[in-house]
């Protein structure tokens, strides 16, 4: 499942790219062109699977450099600088695309009504031509494709590392009743099974890697 995934979020990167690329190299935009549009909803699969992944790693929340750092790395476990380096370009991409792109539709989405080129803004209608009409529609496109770069390629990091992996880790259920057997005994601290870590007898939550047991 994490190799699926992989490859979904560089499919979907890849499209995402060649599509913003593609806005600055034709006049006349297809009306096939609206179905990249579902790239909106498909980045958001493996970006939430990601999300819910995450949601117990200690370090996400620090403000801690070294803490950040080791964030990273649990997000992103190989080849971690070159993933940083590629989110951190795709970032600044994303705002600098998604700002340029927006200061052309401040007047509305470009749309057909009545057999007119106009841009709407909220029922505020303002006529153009058909050539301005082609340009916006390549505008809207890149201003959201840069998202879906952004959303697509920090997803992608994480599931590259993790390709070769069982999406869902089987629990070693020795250390388990290992562990189990030590929470029963007064004042015997436990290990944690992942990070090997000592923790109280009264907390079932490992303090380093926040794995929980019992």
């Amino acid at each position: 499942m994490n190799r699926i995934l992989y490859y979904w979020t560089a499919v979907v990167a890849a499209l995402s790219a060649t599509a913003n690329a593609a806005t600055y190299l034709f006049s006349y935009y297809p009306d096939f062109l609206d179905f990249l549009f579902i790239l909106h909803a498909l980045i958001f699969v493996p970006f939430g699977i990601f999300v819910v992944k995450n949601r117990g790693n200690p370090n996400k929340t620090s403000t801690k450099l070294g803490d950040l750092a080791n964030a990273a790395k649990s997000f992103l476990p190989e080849r971690t600088r070159l993933f940083v380096a590629l989110i951190v370009v795709s970032a600044l991409f994303t705002f600098v695309n998604f700002n340029v792109s927006i200061a052309h539709l401040m007047n509305g989405s470009p749309e057909i009504l009545d057999g007119k080129f106009v841009q709407n803004n909220h029922g505020t209608v303002v006529q153009i031509t058909e050539d301005q009409f082609h340009l916006l529609k390549y505008i809207q496109l890149r201003a959201f494709s840069g998202h879906w770069v952004l959303f697509s390629v920090v997803p992608m990091g994480y599931f590259f590392g993790r390709r070769n992996r069982p999406f869902r880790e089987k629990k070693n259920s020795k250390v388990d009743a290992e562990t189990q057997d030590r929470m029963k005994n007064p004042g015997i601290s436990w290990i944690c099974p992942k990070c090997q870590s000592q923790n109280p007898n009264s907390t079932f939550k490992c303090g380093k890697c926040g794995t929980v047991i019992g």
